[in-house]
Parts: structure tokens; C-alpha cells; sequence
């Protein structure tokens, strides 16, 4: 049924006169919900004969008055369809239907091809707030009569909207013994606590959390935890003999609400049960719930309460925690991820080179005496007859295989374990230094913190490369990594197109770390404040973009992430400034060996010039000019923090004064930092003048 949804009804005069296709009246209306235009009613009257064809027109509208765009239209006689001299309600019934837009205004367009005229009911003082009269004379120009309306009635149907199905991302964060995560119901990046794991969880042990099912499973030692983000919660004081099976669908008896069942607590008396609800109606208590389970036995339970949404947090066990019809989980565990459908555990302290995998799609099932394609299963990595090297991580790559990161190799598992899979070794000389030392870029290459640094692995498992001993051979002596002490964890910025390495000292948070430049090959070394100290990294792909970044989890309990535009880094209660610098690459003044070369001149060329809007905000910067006899001794003086044989202050942007330096050496090497609160720096060449000098001696 139709629906008036504009109209104006109040006139007392006429707009008469009009005759001829160049004469024209408009009533332009704005629409408030959408919907689809059926007809419209219009007060109009005739002269009798010589009225002519009366056309109507829906037109679109530009700054409030009709444009030449003719979205629907109708022509009827006038002679014969309108009376002479009174007015009266002529329906338009357009032949094609057109949606009308929310807050969009149209016109409605009335001439006629007579020379009789027409008239059309209005009031000169009209109160119809969503548009107005317009008036045309001349075929071509429209003139606005703003306080003009005239009677019009515009029906139609609602249009019904389809709603896409919102999915949401959660951000789950641990620390301090408690378990945070970000609800939806609030504002974006808005953490609240999940209460129920307060003291729950023990964060000064080693702790990995994984995503499956909708839900976050918590590897924590002997604490195996879930935080369920989708099932809805019902009571029990007694479960019934037949208690329910995963899959099996519950009815309220009083309420109607229904739910597939997914897990439950115990298969005797009181018990939890959790499932998704699929219906609006909700579990009550004191109603009786009842369905069918796998063998065909009558559920029968009452409820003890009112059931409760998500989020949960409960014990993960063995579906009923029941070992006889379930299996066994290890008793510790500190190492986990999801792998083809299945819960992967491993890191259990009493058998360090073994795994476990929970049934396919069933992270309740480790019956591992099942025989078939989706059984649970546990094994280790091994040449047979061996014990198998200590598992420090998991690394799952989609569903394509599953790679075993040890202390001194690395294993892979391609496909299912019971359904054709096999396990081989990678390498037997290189392992994985942690738990979170290893990410993978977009292209499908692994990065790992392996025996001697830094490493990776090709997509399609091409030869490990040692990418860090060309530029850091001593990467390891410098850094003395110890995994009683130290945490190494590494991941992919998507926004900045590098590898971010950070290794921390879990005691104080003392830090260094390194930023791999994927665009350039080159390695970066980086310190933050011990505050900032990174002891989790993630990036975290929002779905709000203001919240898509590489996020750091802090030694302070902060998560944090790399802003451009800050000029400081965020050390809790107050900033610390950034001390950046950069070493240029050693410079050999002249061709002949045995000589040196003298530098007369340097141009310094800052960014943040009037080309340079990237770079807007840009400051100044320090620079050092060292030379030498080699190259290696040009380095040493740099590192070794020397005096410089030159230096100064520069202040961008744009093109600093000319240098006068009379610098001689074979090498020349240049140091360019800045260590001022608040100020960043850039530059965008640097151009000299060299002659050439004497004789090396």
C-alpha cells in the first residue's frame, strides 16, 4: 500500500496563465526517506478547450532549481482530463517506477503544448519547507518565487534495504595477568578487561594466544585457557544421563531459543554448556532443555540461570574434561597455533620435542587412538630412532604446511598428518632462537632469528639465506641474545614495507632492535626507551583504518605503534627525544691509490624546501666530516665516536650555506644526526668540491 510521504495542501490562489511549451512551473520537494515514487496528485484546472496536452515531469534539481534531466514523465489531454475554471486532484500514474533518494530534492514540472492555459493551485505564502516554486518564460531560464508553493501529494513505497552482515575484529591483548580485548560495542580501539581472567593466567611466564573458532586460545604453561568471543553460555546443576554431544542442537521448553551445542564443561552433574543460539529467544532459567544426542538418547536438563553472552572464559580441556571418550592434552604446554583445522600444542617441558594436534575442527577431541582422516594425532621430528631436537616454535603458513622452528634445525610438516602428509627437514645445522622470532613477509618469504642472525627462507623453500652476515657478521657476539633472558620477536610492517626485529631484555626492558628494509636490503639499527621495550608485536589490520598498524605490546603495559608525524617517543608520563643519525657510505677523494684528496667545499641541500611536502615540517640537523688514510679507518673514528676533523649545525630547509672545509685524507666519511626534542630531519643531497692532494706517506 502506498504512502504519502511529501506534500503541501494549504493554497488559496492560482497560478493561471500558462500555455505553450517555454511556460513552465516547478515544485521542488526534498525527500526524507528513500523509497519509490508510485504517483503523484496535483490541484491543477483547464480552459476548456485549447488547454492541450499537459506533460509532468520528475526532474533532478542543482542549488534548489529543476535541471534538464527528465527522470520520469507523463502526458495526458488536458481538454478532456482537467474541468474549466475549478480545480481538481488529477492522480499522475507514471509508467516506469524510480527510487527516490534520502535528503535529495527533485522537481515536479508541469507545461502544456496548448495556447488555452492551465492553472495550478498555490499559495503565495506557502509553508513547505523542502522546496519551492520556480517559474519559466522564456524555454530556458528558470525564476525562483521562494515564497510560492503549490498543492502536491507525492506517494510510494518504502524501499526495503538489504543489510550486509558486519563481521567484527576483535584485538586481544595479555599483560599483568589479566586478558584485555577490544569491544565492539564501544568506540574502536576502546580495551576493556575480560574480568573472569584476572589472576587467571601467569604473564611473567612464557604465554602465546592463537585465533580459531571465533575464539582466543591461551597457551600459558599449565594454564590452557580459553576466551570464547561467539558462543552464548547455559547452566546446569545436573546434567542428565545423557548429556549433550558437540553439534547436537538444544530447545528451551518455555522460551523456544535453540542452540548447537559446541562445547560442555562436564558429562555429569553441574555443568556449563556452550553453544551458538540460533534463534532471537533466549534460555531461561528454570526452563527445561531437551534434544537428541549422537546416539539417539532423549537431553533432558533445567537450567540454573538465565543464559549469559559472550565474551566467556573457561578451561580448555577435553570436551566434558572427559579423558576416556576425549583424550589427553600435555599437562604443560607453551607453544600453540592453529594448523589445518587443528589446535597444534607443543613445548611441553617433560617432552620438549614433541607435538600434539586436536581433531580436525574440534579443538575439544585428543583422542589420539582414532582412526581416521581427521583423527587427533602426536608426533616429533627425527630422524628414526632419534630423540627429536627441542621445539622453540610454531609456524603455520595458511594450510599449506607447518613448520617445527628447534634449537639447532628446522623441520616441516606439508599437508595432514593422517591423510597423506609428510614431515622433512629443512636444515640440521641453522634453528630458531623463540617462540615469535620469525614472521613472513607478503610475498610468502620467512624471516627467523636463526643460530648466527638474521635469516630467510624463499616461498617454495629455496636455500636458507644468511642475510645478516654480509652487513652484521658479528651480530650474534654483539647482541649475546640468551633465551633465559632475552626475547626476540620480529614482524612485517604492512605500511612501511619492512621487517622490524626487537630484542629485549625481559628484566628491564632494555632494548635493541632493527628495522630490515625490504625496499633497500639494508638493516637499521634502532634503541627506545626501556619503557617502550617490545615485548609483542602484532599488526593489527582494523577495520577502521585509523587503528591498521604494526602495534607494539610494551614493557609498561602500553600498546603502542610508529606514528609519522610524532617527533618524540612516547615514554609513558612524559616524552623522550629521538637521537637519530645517519652514516653515509665511505668515499674514496681520487682514483690513484697512493694519493689523498682535499675537499674545499661542501653544499648541504635540507628537505622541507617548497618541493618538498613531504618533508613540510622538517628541522635542521648536525653533521661530522672524518677522514683517512682507508676506509676502515674512516669507520672506526665514527664508531668509535672520534672528534671530528669537522662539524656543525645546519638549519633547514632548503639549501644550507657553503662549507669551507680544507679536509684531506684518501677517505672521507660524513655522520648526519639529530638529537634535539621534537625535531626531525631529512635531507636531499649533499654536493662538494675535491682537488686532488699529495702523496699518501
Amino acid at each position: 500500500m502506498a504512502t504519502k510521504f511529501q506534500y503541501y495542501d494549504t493554497s488559496d490562489l492560482a497560478l493561471d496563465g500558462f500555455a505553450g511549451t517555454n511556460q513552465k512551473v516547478a515544485q521542488t520537494f526534498t525527500v526524507s526517506t528513500t523509497h519509490i515514487l508510485d504517483y503523484i496528485i496535483l490541484s491543477l484546472s483547464g480552459s476548456g478547450s485549447g488547454t492541450g496536452n499537459i506533460t509532468v515531469e520528475i526532474r533532478t534539481t542543482s542549488s534548489g532549481s529543476p535541471t534538464d534531466t527528465v527522470l520520469v514523465s507523463k502526458t495526458f489531454d488536458g481538454d478532456t482530463e482537467l474541468p474549466d475554471g475549478s480545480f481538481t486532484n488529477y492522480t499522475v500514474n507514471f509508467d516506469t517506477n524510480i527510487v527516490l533518494s534520502t535528503n535529495t530534492t527533485y522537481a515536479i514540472v508541469v507545461y502544456s503544448d496548448g495556447a488555452g492555459g492551465w492553472n495550478w493551485h498555490c499559495s503565495d505564502s506557502g509553508s513547505y519547507s523542502g522546496g519551492q516554486v520556480y517559474l519559466m518564460f522564456d524555454g530556458e531560464n528558470w525564476l525562483s518565487r521562494n515564497t510560492y508553493d503549490c498543492d502536491f501529494e507525492e506517494w510510494g513505497d518504502a524501499v526495503s534495504i538489504p543489510s550486509d552482515i558486519v563481521a567484527y575484529k576483535r584485538l586481544v591483548a595479555a599483560g599483568n595477568n589479566e586478558i584485555w580485548y577490544e569491544d565492539i560495542n564501544m568506540s574502536a580501539g576502546t580495551m576493556v578487561e575480560l574480568t573472569a581472567a584476572n589472576g587467571d593466567i601467569d604473564t611473567s611466564d612464557q604465554l602465546q594466544m592463537f585465533e580459531a573458532y571465533q575464539k582466543v586460545f591461551i597457551v600459558n604453561g599449565s594454564n590452557l585457557k580459553v576466551a570464547d568471543f561467539s558462543n552464548t553460555k547455559i547452566t546446569t546443576d545436573s546434567v542428565g544421563s545423557h548429556p549433550p554431544d558437540k553439534g547436537n542442537i538444544l530447545t528451551g521448553g518455555t522460551s523456544g531459543a535453540e542452540m548447537v551445542v559446541d562445547f560442555c564443561t562436564s558429562l555429569s552433574g553441574a555443568a556449563a554448556v556452550y553453544g551458538y543460539r540460533t534463534t532471537d529467544a533466549t534460555f531461561t532459567n528454570g526452563e527445561t532443555v531437551t534434544g537428541t544426542d549422537n546416539d539417539g538418547n532423549s537431553i533432558s536438563f533445567t537450567l540454573s540461570a538465565d543464559e549469559t553472552s559472550p565474551p566467556h572464559w573457561y578451561n580448555w580441556t577435553p570436551y566434558g574434561d572427559d579423558s576416556n571418550s576425549y583424550g589427553s592434552m600435555p599437562d604443560k604446554a607453551y607453544l600453540g597455533c592453529l594448523y589445518r583445522g587443528r589446535c597444534v600444542l607443543a613445548g611441553n617441558p617433560n617432552y620438549p620435542y614433541q607435538w600434539y594436534m586436536s581433531r580436525q575442527a574440534n579443538p575439544w577431541d585428543w583422542l589420539y587412538g582414532a582412526n581416521d582422516a581427521q583423527a587427533p594425532v602426536a608426533g616429533g621430528n627425527s630422524d628414526a630412532g632419534k630423540i627429536g631436537d627441542i621445539i622453540r616454535c610454531l609456524i603455520p603458513y595458511k594450510d599449506d604446511y607447518l613448520i617445527f622452528g628447534c634449537a639447532n634445525s628446522i623441520w616441516v610438516l606439508r599437508g595432514d598428518p593422517c591423510e597423506g602428509g609428510s614431515i622433512d627437514e629443512v636444515d640440521r645445522t641453522v634453528g630458531i632462537f623463540g617462540a615469535k622470532s620469525w614472521c613472513f613477509d607478503n610475498a610468502g618469504n620467512l624471516y627467523f632469528w636463526g643460530t648466527g642472525g638474521v635469516y630467510r627462507l624463499p616461498a617454495g623453500f629455496g636455500p636458507i639465506e644468511h642475510i645478516s652476515s654480509l652487513y652484521m657478521p658479528k651480530l650474534i657476539d654483539d647482541e649475546a641474545p640468551d633465551p633465559s633472558t632475552h626475547r626476540i620477536i620480529m614482524a612485517y610492517d604492512r605500511q612501511r614495507n619492512g621487517i622490524l626485529i626487537c630484542i629485549t631484555k625481559l628484566s628491564d626492558g632494555t632494548n635493541s632492535n632493527y628495522w630490515y628494509d625490504l625496499k633497500t636490503g639494508g638493516f637499521y639499527p634502532e634503541s627506545y626507551p626501556t619503557e617502550c621495550g617490545a615485548y609483542s608485536l602484532l599488526y593489527y589490520d582494523a577495520l577502521d583504518k585509523d587503528y591498521r598498524h604494526l602495534l607494539v605490546g610494551c614493557k609498561d603495559g602500553y600498546i603502542r605503534n610508529f606514528k609519522e608525524s610524532a617527533k618524540d617517543d612516547d615514554s609513558g608520563s612524559s616524552d623522550t627525544a629521538i637521537s637519530s643519525y645517519a652514516t653515509l657510505s665511505i668515499i674514496k677523494l681520487v682514483e690513484e691509490d697512493d694519493r689523498e684528496g682535499k675537499i674545499t667545499s661542501l653544499t648541504f641541500e635540507l628537505a622541507g624546501g617548497a618541493s618538498d611536502s613531504d618533508f613540510s615540517d622538517a628541522d635542521g640537523l648536525s653533521y661530522e666530516i672524518h677522514v683517512g688514510d682507508d676506509a676502515e679507518t674512516v669507520l672506526e673514528k665514527i664508531r668509535n665516536g672520534d672528534t671530528a676533523f669537522a662539524s656543525g649545525t645546519l638549519t633547514g630547509p632548503g639549501r644550507a650555506n657553503r662549507i669551507r672545509t680544507r679536509a684531506r685524507g684518501a677517505y672521507l666519511g660524513l655522520k648526519l644526526y639529530n638529537s634535539t626534542a621534537s625535531q626531525t630531519w631529512a635531507i636531499n643531497r649533499i654536493t662538494g668540491q675535491v682537488v686532488r692532494g699529495g702523496r699518501i706517506k
